[in-house]
């Protein structure tokens, strides 16, 4: 390798060097009366050599360069003799190079500062001499290359387009290249913060989106071929246009609204939207002081999509035909869709005039909040001829570990034992909060002795476990739980406990193969257990397993347990002493729970409408129909059950010109007093259903146009509906003759189900025969 083919050191580390040793030949001279060896002169060190070949950096087309001799200068402080080699800094137009080892650390910084200034000037400020500084290295301290931190991803983009576009350039270069440019970028959304109009936010970035991307054209546009300028300067814009909008949306206090493409029923919930005036992604513009009017408008359009973005499949399935004028679908979905409002409005901006804006649509969401009354709302009939003495023992022992509850437990006429509140409680309120180590879940197994035979076993849930450890300590005296199973009933009255009697009403129902098919499984899988447990009687007492206790446990974690998310994201079934008394209800208070708070380690029970003291706070077990919650739970709930719903199965039709993404494969009817729409063709029936039914019948396309054109086919779509649901009726027939002020209990549930089958198909009846009659005496519309 010749000598030419080398690269000098940076002349500041050079210095550097000869002045640490400067600074050790003076210490040695200067010292004691000890003499040391003598040290020779340092030798002109050497340069390090680089190999061309081996250059990390893409050949250039340019003609190398010739060795010049340097530009003679002022002489500088004497220094050590190897220092005759060094090139001076000055020469590149950022000042000399200083003695950073002994100077004062303000002038450290000041010169940092100036550097900064400079550079500054340089980049952003009209000079026709700042193209030929782009060789020389990193635009000076890295302090403001840190402050654009973010910026590296950009730059490593950045650069790599330039080195396949045959140019020359260096990452921290570019690095901090991109930072400076930045700068008018910076003063914009300085401003913009300052200022709260978007005219004017909208006039400062295009000004200075402007200004940084002509900041940064000479110098990206010199680093490649002539010919490709557009290819590299155009990804550095688009960059700029990014933060430049950064500027804009991050200001404006707008809130953004989008519905999840990952919804179940995306394509569904997206046709309503649409048929409401929106999109899958809507702004709603909060820039300013909002007047009454506006704020009122901007209070419905976030309703209106709270309401569609929150419908489960039930409520999207009967959609616009079950809203009311007032737009609401259900008790529940009014509740989420407000509390889901909620959640999203922010609780403060930037601006004061934005953070009212804010305060007062959330006092707008308080206040409809409030006027969302259930069937429930008035003061709970409490019997206080009932004694609860067992239920105050598990709430004093959930106080003394860490329990805090506003409820007090109590008899109440038409529920049995409930939860009523001590005070006033409003939107947000906790009613309930229970630390997570006064709750039953798998832990409890995996610390006990059956855990090592039980872990061994093929199959076996931590359900299971749970299960089978609930039967053993239930009957330990020395159980840390024992007021909460003190406080259970020793016959849960589930659907699952049914006897003969009500089985037999139950004939013609649907529930009747539910409660038989349940049980069936529940038998089985006790069979299964029982060897099992058989060789290990001294873990499990046979006299504890039997199957009337085995069902007992059953019913219990059917009716008491809740799904609980853990901090580890892990969902655990679990036992929540005192929990288990708020009663269900499709009015309810609370909706929002069961998920662990992280900070206080506990399970919270927050308030998602008011709750006066001494009413009743109700709970939601879930969207369930009043058939899964006689099964399960053991009650029916009060008022209409929304969920309360017939399926239908029916082959899917295979129609290449129906769209895909709206079909269903599953249809169901419901009460048809629950719908708004009687008019000709909805007939308080779903739509769903009768496009489905439509299309069986050779109508492909539904508009109002084609179905006047073919009535025919409305009436025998009809006619089909009311011959197949006469046959329900027949099967359920006539109202049972029983005694119900004598009959048992299970007998009296069973007859009230039947009663409201009997109701729902009444309805979907009535509607067929009013829809014929309807359609016979309209005439097209000319």
């Amino acid at each position: 390798m010749s000598h030419g083919d080398t690269v000098p050191l940076h002349p500041s580390s050079q210095s550097d060097i000869d002045e640490i040793e400067n600074l050790i030949n003076e210490s040695v001279q200067s010292g004691p009366g000890r003499v040391l060896a003598a040290r020779p002169p340092s030798p002109t060190r050497p340069s390090i050599p680089v190999s061309s070949s081996s250059s990390p950096f893409m050949q250039s087309n340019l003609p190398p360069l010739q060795k010049v001799t340097p530009v003679p200068i002022p002489p500088p402080l004497p220094v050590a003799s190897n220092s005759q080699g060094s090139q001076n800094i000055g020469a590149s137009g950022f000042g000399s190079p200083p003695n950073t080892l002994t100077e004062p650390v303000w002038d450290t910084v000041k010169r940092d500062l100036s550097r900064i200034v400079s550079n500054l000037k340089l980049v952003v400020f009209p000079n026709p001499y700042r193209e030929k500084h782009l060789g020389i290295g990193i635009f000076g301290s890295e302090v403001f290359a840190v402050a654009f931190a973010l910026l590296a991803a950009g730059a490593v983009i950045l650069t790599l387009n330039v080195l396949l576009l045959g140019g020359h350039i260096i990452f921290f270069q570019s690095l901090s290249l991109l930072g400076y440019c930045l700068f008018p970028l910076d003063v914009g959304a300085v401003i913009c913060m300052l200022k709260d109009n978007v005219i004017l936010k909208m006039m400062v970035v295009s000004v200075t989106l402007a200004w940084s991307s002509w900041a940064a054209y000479p110098f990206m546009s010199a680093a490649v071929n002539p010919r490709r300028k557009a290819l590299a300067l155009y990804p550095v814009f688009l960059m700029y246009v990014s933060v430049a909008a950064l500027n804009i949306m991050s200001e404006t206090g707008d809130l953004f609204l989008e519905l999840s493409q990952y919804d179940p029923f995306y394509q569904h919930k997206k046709k309503l939207l649409s048929c409401k005036g929106l999109g899958v992604k809507e702004t709603l513009s909060l820039s300013g002081s909002l007047s009454q009017q506006f704020l009122n408008i901007a209070f419905e359009k976030l309703l209106q999509f709270g309401r569609i973005a929150n419908l489960d499949k039930v409520e999207v399935y009967f959609g616009e035909d079950a809203c009311t004028p007032s737009g609401v679908y259900t008790i529940r979905n009014e509740i989420s869709a407000l509390s889901w409002i909620l959640s999203v409005i922010p609780l403060s901006c930037k601006t004061q005039t934005q953070t009212a804006s804010l305060e007062a649509l959330r006092a707008a969401v308080k206040i409809r909040i409030n006027e969302v009354v259930g069937a429930e709302k008035e003061e709970a009939r409490v019997d206080y001829s009932y004694i609860c003495e067992k239920e105050s023992r598990l709430v004093q022992w959930g106080q003394e570990n860490g329990v805090k509850t506003k409820l007090q437990i109590a008899q109440i006429d038409g529920y049995g034992r409930g939860a009523i509140t001590t005070e006033d409680l409003k939107f947000g309120d906790v009613a309930l909060e229970i630390p997570i180590s006064s709750v039953i879940s798998e832990e409890y197994v995996y610390n006990s002795d059956m855990y090592p035979i039980l872990e061994k076993v093929d199959g076996m849930t931590s359900e299971t476990m749970l299960l089978l450890w609930t039967m053993r300590d239930k009957h330990n005296p020395e159980s840390k739980f024992k007021p909460y199973f003190d406080s259970l009933q020793e016959n849960f009255c589930t659907g699952l406990s049914f006897g003969v009697n009500a089985i037999m009403v139950l004939d013609g129902t649907l529930l009747l193969d539910e409660i038989m098919q349940a049980k069936e499984l529940l038998h089985e899988r006790y069979d299964e257990l029982i060897p099992l447990l058989s060789n290990h009687r001294h873990i499990f007492p046979l006299e504890l397993y039997t199957w009337e206790h085995y069902l007992w446990a059953c019913e219990l974690y059917y009716s008491n347990s809740m799904q609980i998310k853990f901090p580890d994201g892990k969902l655990k079934t679990c036992l929540i002493p005192v929990a288990g008394f708020l009663n269900h209800s499709i009015h309810p208070h609370i909706v929002k729970y069961g998920k662990v708070d992280v900070e206080t380690s506990s399970l919270k029970f927050p308030l998602s409408r008011p709750c006066n003291k001494g009413e009743q706070c109700f709970l939601s077990y879930g969207n369930y129909c009043s058939s899964h919650l006689l099964t399960f739970y053991g009650f029916l709930p009060k008022g209409d059950n929304p969920y309360d719903i017939i399926p239908l199965d029916f082959d899917v039709i295979d129609d290449e010109e129906t769209e895909s993404e709206f079909s269903w494969t599953s249809h169901m009817l419901r009460g048809t007093w629950l719908s708004s729409n009687h008019d000709i063709f909805h007939y308080g029936l779903p739509t769903p259903l009768l496009n489905y039914l439509r299309r069986a019948h050779g109508l492909v396309r539904h508009s109002e146009t084609d179905l006047w054109k073919n009535l025919e086919v409305e009436i025998g779509v009809l006619e089909n509906l009311r011959s197949t649901f006469d046959d329900m009726m027949q099967n359920l027939g006539d109202a049972d003759s029983i005694d119900r002020e004598n009959a048992d209990w299970d007998v009296k549930m069973a007859m009230e189900f039947k009663e409201r089958q009997r109701k729902i198909v009444s309805s979907i009846l009535d509607s067929c025969s009013a829809g014929i009659k309807l359609i016979q005496e309209s005439k097209p519309p000319v």
